[in-house]
């Protein structure tokens, strides 16, 4: 008989060797016997047959073309993991697919007041006068400093107008910028502040001459006398 086959038991013809039913299987894993021969099959996708035909090596899908994974592609027995080489994102359960981490729905939330989520990363805002926290440490929110407010429409401490400041830290409104000692505001609503003329509102009650000078003003003495040390 050819190769694949035997005589049968009454001696006049020739039969398939099933191969597959001898005591030891020419297949490392899965055996088909088939007309006059074999093939083999390995047990799962991630496997392919040696070039014996007859053992089983894993397959390398990371390699193989075009590679499975948008990122980062690790292999392993059978199968692969796909993982992601950017820092704030994760791999899909479903899909290969890198997604963006939503830091902001972690406990405990990483924000003093407000998370708001980026690609990739987040970012904290705080409430109105306070500014927003420093890019190294998220988690805190400062006053806004004397001279400087923040509104609700701000997105961060805002500086106060010239010649202003403010009586206190915290300021969450413009309004709360008052003009500095010798200013005051201008009368015509430019919302500036402007110079006191301390002299001509007799503020000073000088003896002899009174001179203005931008935010303030000091009294002086006619020819051959001093000021006295009460200045006026």
């Amino acid at each position: 008989c050819d190769k694949g086959y035997q005589i049968s038991n009454n001696l006049t013809h020739c039969v398939d060797v099933d191969e597959c039913s001898l005591d030891v299987s020419p297949c490392e894993y899965l055996c088909i016997n088939t007309e006059g021969s074999y093939t083999c099959q390995c047990d799962g996708p991630g496997f392919k047959l040696s070039r014996d035909r007859s053992s089983c090596i894993d397959i390398n899908e990371c390699m193989e073309g075009d590679t499975p994974c948008p990122d980062i592609c690790l292999n392993t027995i059978g199968s692969y993991l796909c993982d992601c080489d950017r820092p704030g994102y994760h791999i899909s359960n479903n899909t290969s697919i890198c997604e963006d981490d939503d830091e902001c729905s972690a406990n405990p939330n990483p924000c003093f007041y407000k998370c708001i989520n980026t690609p990739g990363s987040f970012k904290c805002a705080c409430p109105i006068g306070y500014d927003d926290p420093p890019e190294k440490n998220q988690s805190i929110c400062i006053k806004c400093g004397y001279g400087t407010y923040r509104s609700e429409d701000d997105s961060g401490c805002r500086r106060c107008p010239p010649k202003t400041n403010t009586t206190e830290t915290g300021s969450t409104s413009i309004s709360n910028c008052l003009c500095i000692p010798g200013y005051r505001q201008d009368p015509m609503g430019s919302g500036l502040c402007i110079d006191v003329d301390e002299c001509q509102m007799e503020q000073l009650k000088c003896q002899h001459s009174c001179v203005n000078s931008e935010g303030t003003a000091h009294c002086t003495c006619h020819p051959g006398f001093v000021l006295n040390t009460d200045k006026i």
